[in-house]
């Protein structure tokens, strides 16, 4: 990267950073409408330890059948459950002592859109959080977030984050459609003065992941200016054709530094993917990291901690903690 590109996105960021401050600062001293609408507390739900592994088996085949198709070859099953994480691990996460989960409502163009809160209990001696804005995937009901979605981010929450993410509109109960790769970026891009709302979070240190669906809606908003200072995108298509025909296909670098992460035997989005968006990414000049793990899945079932620990590892070599 050039020293001019360099000063070019320190000047976007500013921009953007004055920018979401000013509409905070508006809302807050009643010269704009409060972008926060209700915040209640959630907690994990009680689960047996037999039960996740079941889960997983079951995923496995699902993951299998869909890899066949695509003529990848997966992992196989034997080596799935000491991949997992241990008993003692799934108790501690699912205990989530000294953590809280907050399921909030929020405005998003006018519309009351749900979103999870999660956070230490303690507040560092910064004072404040860096921000993890989390974009899921998965369309309709039965991919929207929940209390324990990835043990409530336990690994994230503990290394010191407070975890932002959007339900989407239409999802949850929240007010209006499903509006995949349009009003979902904008939803995300939304949680932004909101976070400015909700104390305790520094905005200033926010990064961004997405999965799957949220990949894709994490590189439209990391285009559309999202005020972060890295990105990281899992499972990632560029495209959503197969179900939003009209929104476009990512096809240039964003702004931001990328970690991108794919299984190798990934069967809903294929790999080369993956490849195509670092190359996009180097190919504008951004600073870009690609790992493609060896015959793991599309959520790297295989590759949990290895896959938590790059992340946090990119995050932190970009400042934010």
């Amino acid at each position: 990267m050039t020293l001019g590109q360099q000063e070019w996105r320190r000047w976007q960021r500013s921009v953007a950073g004055v920018l979401l401050l000013l509409w905070a600062g508006l809302a807050a001293a009643g010269g704009g409408t409060p972008v926060l609408r209700s915040r209640t507390p959630c907690s994990m739900p009680e689960g047996k330890y037999a039960e996740y592994q079941t889960r997983a088996l079951q995923q496995w085949q699902t993951d299998d059948t869909a890899a066949k198709a695509a003529g990848l070859r997966l992992r196989p099953q034997s080596e799935l459950l000491p991949a997992l994480w241990s008993a003692a691990d799934y108790t501690e996460r699912n205990k989530y002592v000294g953590f809280v989960c907050e399921r909030l409502t929020y405005l998003s163009d006018g519309l009351e859109v749900v979103a999870f809160f999660w956070h230490p209990k303690k507040p560092p001696a910064t004072g404040k959080w860096p921000l993890l804005v989390f974009n899921r995937g998965g369309f309709g009901e039965t991919f929207k977030l929940r209390p324990n979605t990835w043990f409530g981010f336990y690994t994230y929450v503990h290394a010191g984050f407070a975890v932002l993410g959007s339900q989407y509109r239409g999802n949850d109960e929240g007010a209006g459609q499903k509006s995949p790769g349009d009003g979902d970026v904008r939803d995300v891009l939304n949680l932004f003065p909101l976070a400015q709302e909700l104390g305790g979070v520094d905005v200033d240190r926010a990064v961004m992941l997405g999965f799957s669906r949220g990949g894709y809606v994490t590189l439209r908003a990391l285009a559309a200016g999202a005020p972060v200072r890295a990105a990281a995108v899992l499972g990632a298509p560029r495209s959503l054709a197969s179900i939003a025909p009209a929104a476009p296909e990512m096809s240039k670098a964003v702004p931001v530094p990328l970690l991108v992460l794919h299984g190798g035997a990934d069967g809903s989005v294929p790999p080369s993917e993956a490849l195509e968006i670092w190359r996009q990414q180097i190919a504008g000049g951004q600073p870009a990291q690609l790992h493609v793990f060896d015959g793991d899945s599309h959520g790297l079932t295989f590759s949990q901690r290895e896959r938590d620990a790059e992340v946090l590892a990119w995050f932190a070599s970009h400042g934010v903690m």
